[in-house]
């Protein structure tokens, strides 16, 4: 392996593989509460797109409304309980970070709006 001397002085050799002392970047692992949080995205999406495809697949009209708002319920109650537990994850994330990052905020506010939009759905669908 060469060497290279610095001219700061250094005694010993700086490796001519890692030169400047710099580590390669590391990528941040995907936490419960990030893909908690993603799956619940994807999952309301998801559920906006079978709802449509129940509705269009039995013909549209007053009859198709009926099974395809049965599914459009089920979907939005189940991607609620999923965005409690990322909310759960995402706060304790942030509870056992031990400094407050970007990224875990961000999470912990992507889930909190998710639960938020999510509960206002639900409550129209089921009370309304």
């Amino acid at each position: 392996m060469e060497a290279l001397y610095l001219v700061c002085g250094a005694r010993r050799p700086q490796l001519k593989r890692n030169p400047l002392g710099c580590a390669p970047k590391h990528h941040r692992p995907m936490t419960p509460a990030r893909l908690a949080t993603l799956f619940v995205y994807l999952g309301t999406v998801g559920v906006f797109v079978i709802s449509a495809a129940v509705y269009s697949v039995l013909g549209g009209g007053p009859g198709a409304a009926i099974p395809a708002l049965g599914v459009f319920k089920a979907g939005v109650t189940v991607a609620l309980f999923a965005s409690f537990l990322a909310l759960g994850f995402a706060l304790l994330e942030v509870r056992d970070s031990p400094g407050r990052n970007v990224a875990t905020t961000a999470t912990a506010g992507a889930a909190g709006f998710a639960s938020l939009l999510l509960s206002i759905a639900a409550v129209r669908l089921w009370f309304f």
